[in-house]
């Protein structure tokens, strides 16, 4: 049998979250951020351009927003959320 190892880590209680929804899904994202607005408050919010926009306007919290998703913001999303820990 093959032994596998775990690992365990403690996460930080503030987290970096990307929030990203395509065109036609954004007023889900945007119900969907309000309904959980004291909790995502709590967190550093990114989101790609518009959506940032949107997600600022409704929710008074603020938002980095990075540029349009189909202009690499999808990624730049992924990859500024995984920054945070020099480990991953």
């Amino acid at each position: 049998m093959i032994g596998i190892s775990f690992t365990q880590k403690t996460l930080a209680a503030r987290k970096r979250i990307a929030l990203v929804a395509h065109d036609h899904c954004k007023v889900f994202l945007l119900d969907w951020a309000e309904r959980q607005k004291d909790k995502l408050a709590q967190h550093e919010l990114v989101a790609t351009g518009t959506t940032g926009l949107l997600l600022q306007q409704r929710l008074d919290l603020p938002v980095e927003s990075m540029i349009s998703g189909p202009l690499g913001g999808d990624q730049m999303g992924c990859d500024a959320s995984l920054a945070v820990d020099a480990n991953l």
